[in-house]
């Protein structure tokens, strides 16, 4: 991480979004379980406008993160095995990344990241609050059944067998 990635997070951990993986003092977080997932519209790494309806009929994992976030960072490798794993059914993962998009483009080159990232820099993590997390505490994740609808919302680190346990059930 460079003296930049770090004084960002500093920065940032001071303002509206924190990363944290103590969910008591943030009190109630998340969307009610089998809710309809709030719309979400922002541009991927390639500079394309991307909405979650690319994805209908799939189980999606969307994971609300940043590079200067540890518990972030810990969780992406996890969710790249889980993906890579369920493959060959209708699951994907969407990260939504809360951060500037140069750090985001090497960090996702330096850990190949293959699915796809979308960035909530310019409104400062915005699609935050409709997603249940008005705080802005990363990192954040929502899991979606088949019909977009919430079955479950997660914040802190998000193991790989936490996830599975889920998608085992979902699947």
């Amino acid at each position: 991480m460079t003296l930049r990635h770090a004084l960002v997070g500093l920065l940032l951990g001071f303002g509206l979004l924190g990363c944290d993986t103590d969910k008591s003092e943030h009190g109630t977080v998340g969307l009610s379980a089998g809710s309809a997932s709030p719309s979400l519209s922002l541009f991927d790494l390639n500079g394309n406008q991307r909405t979650l309806s690319e994805w209908q009929g799939k189980v999606l994992l969307v994971n609300f993160w940043a590079t200067w976030c540890a518990p972030c960072r810990a969780e992406i490798p996890g969710f790249i095995a889980v993906r890579e794993r369920y493959r060959d059914q209708a699951f994907e993962v969407i990260g939504v990344a809360v951060d500037r998009p140069d750090y985001v483009k090497e960090y996702a080159t330096e850990l190949a990241i293959p699915y796809p990232i979308l960035l909530d820099y310019i409104d400062g993590g915005s699609s935050l609050a409709p997603w249940g997390n008005p705080q802005g505490v990363l990192p954040y994740s929502v899991l979606l059944d088949r019909n977009g609808r919430v079955a479950l919302t997660h914040l802190g680190e998000f193991s790989s067998q936490q996830l599975q346990a889920q998608l085992d059930a979902l699947l």
